[in-house]
């Protein structure tokens, strides 16, 4: 089982078009076609929504009657241990005005490390995707043509170096700008469409916001993200804008939001050799 496909696929949803419309409910997609939303924050939007702001997370394997999937990383033993498959830090901030989200990816199994950076503004939309791997490495640009009409990406791996354009013209919306909005409860409802990294193409998404009670009794502010075919693509747990818990399928991994303390002791614990992220400065980003 590939655990830093199945956490990156969904958290690095892209390019997506909202329909509108405030929704209650958990429906499945149905039909319709995405229409266009702007792809990058309002200027006045310098208020609290745009605080600069770092989230760590723990990213759990959470069925204890099912053995953690054979791994040979330098986490592994400790991962079996206590049941922590990743790390994930969140953060946002502001450079020369643009928003800047940021997201970092550790896998303590298999020694992969992922990062995304988004940086949206007046004149550029853009996406930064790395991929760290043993042995090899891949780097991704996704970013609006000068015209705003193309989605331009090319891509650095093993094989080279290869271009695509597509069109925009039904709108889009980077994926973590999307959850920006999700969190700040600008965006409740609709269809987008998705540009995947990992894939290098649009998809589309049924978002839908419901309130649930968690297990200690608090409501919370749930929003989901589907497939066309119904499957859960994302699912995002909310405590007024402070994310609290993520999954990006159904399934037996989940991601728990901790403090900065526990997630570099973890950090520590679980890596071989310097420490993950030596010589990073946990900062929001753009600071």
């Amino acid at each position: 089982m590939d655990l830093s496909r199945h956490l990156s696929r969904a958290l690095i949803l892209a390019v997506l078009p909202f329909t509108g419309g405030a929704g209650a409910g958990d429906a499945a997609p149905v039909a319709g076609d995405p229409v266009p939303v702007p792809s990058a924050p309002a200027p006045e939007d310098s208020s609290e929504a745009a605080e600069a702001l770092v989230e760590h997370f723990l990213v759990e394997w959470t069925d204890a009657d099912v053995a953690l999937p054979a791994a040979e990383g330098p986490g592994t033993h400790q991962a079996r241990k206590d049941r922590v498959v990743a790390l994930v830090r969140l953060r946002r901030g502001r450079v020369n005005g643009d928003l800047q989200l940021e997201m970092d990816y550790d896998d303590l199994l298999e020694g992969v490390r992922l990062s995304s950076h988004e940086r949206l503004g007046a004149d550029v939309s853009r996406l930064i995707w790395r991929e760290r791997t043993p042995g090899r490495g891949r780097t991704l640009r996704a970013e609006w043509s000068p015209d705003g009409s193309a989605l331009e990406t090319a891509e650095w791996d093993v094989g080279g170096r290869r271009a695509r354009r597509a069109s925009l013209e039904e709108g889009g919306v980077l994926p973590q700008y999307l959850v920006d909005l999700a969190r700040t409860g600008r965006v409740v409802s609709g269809r987008f469409r998705v540009f995947d990294p990992l894939a290098a193409r649009l998809e589309v998404r049924e978002l839908s916001t419901c309130y649930e009670s968690d297990p200690d009794g608090w409501m919370r502010r749930v929003v989901r993200l589907r497939r066309a075919d119904g499957t859960l693509a994302g699912e995002y747990c909310f405590d007024g804008r402070r994310l609290v818990s993520f999954r990006l399928q159904d399934g037996r991994i989940a991601a728990r939001a901790v403090d900065r303390e526990s997630w570099e002791a973890a950090r520590d614990e679980f890596r071989a050799g310097p420490a993950a992220g030596a010589g990073e400065s946990d900062r929001p980003a753009g600071s």
